[in-house]
């Protein structure tokens, strides 16, 4: 199925403990984070839903850079934020939804034609990129253990689900607002996910350097 034929959720009601301040705005090129993260996804979604904790001010900064999105307000965690997003969707006019983190301005098409394709007839669909470093859990105070890390991986948005298997996952799970990943809401279910390799660029600004560092690695940005 076709792209254009999909929704699209990007998640910015993030509250930037870690950052300091609201991520979402910091600049790149002198273009806020958020900016960056649509203009990003310029594949011919159906429609775009952003989900903010500031509706009004997120849909002005929107339009002046020619930005087409319906904006929803945010929840208090990640999961209630995504959970509000998909409530402004119908299944009866999308088949499939991609949910992506608005703190990732560097997304590549090559990494969204992968998913595309990836999907297949399973529930969902995920990036993912190996662990390099090697891995330890503290286990005491003073001692630590070894995980083998070949068995784990990082995963990264987008992520593109069939709509109505991960709004049915949503109301058959319990304590979801917890979950910081939404493949997780299907794997509660005993559903099926994929996964394509990830993309080392796709980095999600966490902290202020974030910022400067993809400014100074001169990396793709639409």
């Amino acid at each position: 199925m076709p792209i254009k034929h999909d929704a699209l959720i990007i998640v910015a009601a993030g509250h930037g403990r870690r950052f300091g301040s609201d991520k979402q705005q910091a600049l790149i090129h002198k273009l806020p984070v958020l900016v960056h993260t649509c203009k990003a996804l310029t594949l011919g979604f159906k429609t775009t839903v952003v989900v903010t904790h500031s509706v009004n001010h997120t849909a002005s900064q929107l339009l002046q850079h020619g930005i087409a999105a319906t904006c929803v307000a945010g929840g208090e965690t990640r999961a209630h934020s995504v959970w509000n997003g998909l409530c402004a969707l119908n299944e009866s006019e999308y088949a499939r939804v991609w949910i992506h983190d608005g703190a990732r301005p560097v997304v590549s098409n090559a990494l969204c034609t992968r998913l595309d394709h990836g999907l297949g007839t399973a529930d969902g669909c995920i990036p993912t990129l190996p662990i390099t470093d090697t891995i330890k859990r503290i286990t005491t105070e003073t001692g630590v253990k070894t995980v083998d890390r070949s068995v784990l991986v990082r995963v990264q948005t987008p992520q593109i689900f069939r709509l109505s298997r991960l709004k049915y996952a949503f109301t058959q799970t319990q304590s979801w607002e917890a979950f910081t990943d939404d493949a997780s809401v299907i794997e509660a279910i005993g559903g099926s996910i994929t996964c394509v390799t990830g993309c080392p660029n796709n980095i999600k600004i966490t902290l202020p350097e974030d910022c400067a560092y993809i400014e100074a690695l001169g990396i793709m940005l639409y």
